[in-house]
């Protein structure tokens, strides 16, 4: 779908250059949330060091190497089987997923 965006044309002239029927409003945004626009790594490190914290554990510099690039799934079955934590790898990634709803909210956008 082609956007065009207008300044300073009359209807008139608007209507006989594009036509706008067809096109529809924006009603999503797809962003590649990897680190690239806002500086999550290190949200994500302070989330993932206070669940260890909880049951007793240090997230260290070995098992970030472990689980970094990793969906939050695959990260929770590495921590929950190298830490012996006494929760499922769902139930880790639940605590994670809401850590994240507070935790992420505030995630300052990366220049560029």
């Amino acid at each position: 779908m082609r956007i065009y965006l207008l300044k300073a044309v009359s209807n008139s002239i608007r209507k006989q250059c594009y036509s706008t029927k067809n096109v529809k409003k924006v009603t999503h945004c797809i962003f590649d949330m990897d680190g690239l626009l806002l500086d999550t790594e290190q949200v994500y490190k302070k989330m993932i060091t206070q669940l260890c914290a909880k049951y007793g554990h240090k997230y260290t510099d070995e098992l970030m190497m472990k689980v970094l690039g990793g969906t939050e799934q695959r990260l929770s079955e590495i921590l929950c089987k190298d830490l012996n934590l006494p929760v499922t790898p769902t139930e880790f990634r639940n605590q994670l997923l809401e850590l994240g709803d507070t935790m992420l909210a505030g995630t300052p956008l990366l220049d560029g």
